[in-house]
């Protein structure tokens, strides 16, 4: 098998065609969508050569036929059973990873007017509702070195990342097994630690002293323990604020965190089994969590602890609304 490299610049497309000079092994041409970040390493079999050929062409029309095709080769496909080319399981391969079905990202604007609501709707209580069995994902450690370099910061998986002073993001798998790379216009790259880009080597060395750091030094922030992700499922910080009272991150998953200073409490929002119900958890100061549905608070209500620190977070995400140019 020949292994090579693809790389994505401005294209969204790019065609691969196999060479051979075997008998039995007839040249083959297939196209590759690419949506959203670089194929790394991608194997042939039985190719003596692979040239790649790169057209531009619009991203959206290129995921979308990717994804459904056009009327006439449905039409075509539904008539004939062509045979399959020795190439098709590695378009679909890439296919798959490649133009996967995103999950909505809850916006700052959304989750301000779910929040509000809440606040409004639910009753003045001595005590919360009952917890959930749910482990949501949270920044359990962070470093704020950003007079030099940025924020690094472990997420309850143990992944832990950096949001560089230059806007790029980079972030190791729990397994160290993959790093993620997104530069500050939001493209990224993946690849295994042992074979970093050598314009990625710099922050690769920063991210490791960051992680070495945390792992040294500092304690977890609560007791959620959060299941390894999946492949496609590393979460980068979108953003962090810090204030007299508190630091505020939010994940670009849609999650907002924020540690208070004074009690060492947390409050953390988070996608929850829809996007009108999200999760609630709080830690308190013994680093102890609780996390509730959204709903249950709204129609039991919850102790003034907790509704002060959601009405705070009510506060920064009407801030970040604004920050992203959107309406409430």
């Amino acid at each position: 098998a020949t292994k090579f490299l693809i790389k994505k610049t401005d294209i969204s497309e790019v065609e691969v065609r196999v060479l051979s000079n075997r008998e039995n092994f007839p040249r083959q041409s297939q196209s590759i969508f690419l949506v959203e970040m670089e194929i790394e390493i991608v194997e042939v079999p039985n190719a003596d050569l692979v040239q790649i050929l790169a057209r531009k062409h619009s991203l959206r029309d290129s995921c979308k036929s990717s994804r459904q095709g056009s009327p006439e080769r449905v039409s075509k496909s539904a008539r004939e059973t062509p045979e399959k080319s020795p190439f098709s399981a590695l378009k679909e391969k890439i296919k798959g990873n490649f133009c996967p079905d995103k999950a909505k990202v809850m916006t700052a604007s959304s989750l301000h007017n779910i929040l509000e609501a809440c606040l409004v709707k639910a009753p003045k209580v001595s005590f919360n509702p009952r917890a959930i069995q749910v482990s949501p994902l949270f920044v359990s450690k962070w470093i704020d070195y950003s007079n030099k370099y940025g924020f690094g910061f472990q997420l309850s998986d143990r992944s832990v990342g950096v949001l560089f002073n230059d806007s790029t993001r980079m972030i190791l798998s729990s397994d160290l097994q993959r790093t993620d790379y997104q530069d500050k216009f939001g493209h990224g790259k993946i690849f295994p630690p042992d074979a970093v880009p050598w314009s990625c080597q710099e922050k690769s060395v920063l991210l490791n002293y960051f992680a070495q750091y945390m792992d040294e030094n500092l304690t977890e922030g609560g007791d959620v323990l959060q299941n390894k992700l999946s492949k496609r499922q590393l979460v980068h910080m979108k953003r962090w604020v810090r204030t007299p009272k508190a630091i505020i991150m939010q994940l670009d998953n849609g999650t907002l965190q924020v540690n208070f200073f004074r009690d060492h409490t947390k409050v953390i929002i988070s996608s929850g089994s829809s996007e009108s119900d999200p999760f609630i958890t709080y830690i308190n100061s013994e680093r102890q969590s609780s996390t509730y549905r959204l709903i249950d608070i709204r129609q039991n209500g919850c102790d003034i602890q907790l509704r002060d620190r959601l009405n705070f977070a009510l506060a920064v995400l009407k801030e970040f609304t604004e920050l992203d140019g959107e309406r409430l």
